[in-house]
């Protein structure tokens, strides 16, 4: 599988470029240049909106730093002393911005737009595989994925060659965006072949045992006493879907797995802990329509398989992180106090 790695700015400006509406907010900009050159400097982008007035784009990938806040002024004024009766915005686009640079830009009349790395996915996979993919899945609307005449086998949950590429795809993109959220996750097993079609990962706060997976690559821990998967299904009709569940793993001792599911469930009551729409918990977790047992700690509404999937089951899994995550951390922490698991579980992060 192909994994994103950090964001390129050339691939931050290649999205813009090819849709400023969206990742600008405003109506008909008309690309003029890129890596724009007025005298001395040379500025990323060049826009002409429909009024005539230009705007400066300047880019920069992670956080706003000083250098950029001050040297888009220079672009203004090189620009003004050489083009004085051209009207000229100016905006910074970056992926985070402190409070104190919105400020300053603000008080400097700059546009900003702070623009999170994973919002610009969508857009930098460009490569031929990607079309071809884009070919299967068709538009985002569609409601099935229909790659051969005959459909598959109910009783077979293996994906095909080609929908295994799409789920692919689709996990790489899921796994970019949760790159920055607090606490970070760690991911013990990712897809690697159609028999192998889910990805396992849980915040580090759930604890972990020391080595590598032996079930696939992972980031140098071992699986816990459960975690996450995205994992490929099908429906009773065949129908490509993405579950994102909670499995209580072997570590947990088999007397306590029950007894922790149930807890966890008194729990989420007890606090009406806010879980997304259509996520059920043991020992409700079964769907309908779908060969699975409601064996499993935590169940979302399993979603179809197309080119909007991650950004669903990445919703779904910010709702939980919010206060979900939390609380199963610290009723994993009572139950190691309990000696549940058959390893030591390290809950240091």
């Amino acid at each position: 599988m192909r994994c994103r790695k950090d964001l390129s700015e050339s691939e931050m400006e290649d999205a813009i470029a090819a849709n400023p509406e969206k990742y600008l907010g405003e109506q008909g900009l008309k690309l003029i240049a890129r890596q724009y050159r007025i005298g001395p400097y040379i500025f990323d982008l060049l826009f002409e909106d429909r009024h005539g007035t230009k705007l400066i784009v300047e880019l920069q990938r992670g956080t706003l730093d000083r250098n950029h806040t001050y040297k888009i002024l220079d672009y203004y004024d090189e620009y003004k002393t050489r083009k004085p009766k051209e009207f000229i915005d100016l905006m910074i686009v970056a992926n985070k911005i402190l409070h104190e640079r919105r400020q300053r830009l603000n008080s400097q009349g700059v546009n900003w737009r702070e623009i999170p790395e994973y919002e610009f996915i969508d857009s930098v996979i460009s490569t031929k595989e990607d079309q071809e993919y884009d070919n299967l899945i068709g538009k985002p609307e569609s409601k099935s994925i229909i790659l051969s005449e005959k459909p598959p086998k109910k009783e077979n949950t293996i994906p095909s060659s080609e929908t295994f590429t799409i789920f692919q795809k689709q996990t790489d993109m899921f796994i970019f965006a949760l790159k920055d959220i607090q606490p970070p996750i760690k991911i013990t097993v990712q897809p690697d072949y159609p028999k192998n079609p889910f990805t396992c990962f849980a915040p580090v706060s759930w604890g972990y045992k020391r080595g590598k997976s032996s079930s696939g690559p992972g980031s140098g821990y071992g699986r816990g006493a459960l975690g996450y998967a995205f994992h490929h299904t099908k429906n009773n009709n065949g129908e490509n879907y993405v579950r994102l569940h909670i499995g209580v793993e072997s570590p947990f001792k088999e007397e306590f797995k029950k007894m922790f599911k149930d807890e966890v469930y008194m729990t989420v009551k007890a606090r009406n802990v806010i879980l997304p729409e259509g996520c059920n918990i043991w020992p409700n977790s079964k769907c309908d329509n779908f060969k699975f047992h409601g064996t499993a700690l935590l169940e979302c509404n399993p979603v179809i398989l197309n080119n909007e999937t991650w950004k669903v089951v990445y919703n779904n899994y910010i709702i939980l992180n919010n206060q979900f995550n939390g609380l199963v951390t610290n009723i994993l922490q009572y139950y190691r106090e309990r000696d549940a698991f058959n390893v030591d579980i390290n809950f240091n992060i």
